[in-house]
């Protein structure tokens, strides 16, 4: 189901994406792991928003699988990777679903990043200490 804000709501009913509508920037060891004006909030009854990025705008030469898999019951498997920015590696810092339930929002080509194993972020170019709710 579509709004006129851009807002997609899942068939489950329970998770919902929107465009952030702002560019979202992530730092690491003087890096920057993301630089997007294309990330989505996730919405999900009970939970925090959280941002989901095009993995097109995390640089791959950063990311590294790793061997972690979990379930979420409302949307999928999620397939981890580890972060590799200089010396210094992030286990299981990066998470995307490549599948999904039927009844669920197809978020594959997206990834979500841990907020708190970052150095910093930013929206339009001012530091942010968590993500917003619109």
């Amino acid at each position: 189901m579509n709004t006129p804000d851009g807002r997609v709501t899942a068939p489950n009913g329970v998770i919902s994406i929107e465009p952030i509508g702002r560019t979202v920037r992530a730092t690491l060891g003087g890096e920057t792991v993301v630089d997007t004006a294309d990330g989505i909030r996730l919405l999900e009854k009970d939970h925090e928003p959280v941002y989901y990025f095009p993995l097109a705008d995390i640089p791959a030469h950063f990311l590294r699988p790793s061997q972690t898999h979990t379930v979420c019951p409302r949307k999928g498997q999620a397939d981890y990777f580890d972060l590799v920015v200089g010396d210094a590696v992030i286990s299981d810092a990066v998470w995307t679903y490549p599948e999904h339930y039927d009844d669920a929002l197809d978020l594959a080509g997206y990834g979500s990043i841990y907020w708190d194993r970052m150095d910093a972020w930013y929206e339009d170019g001012r530091q942010i200490t968590a993500p917003s709710h619109a």
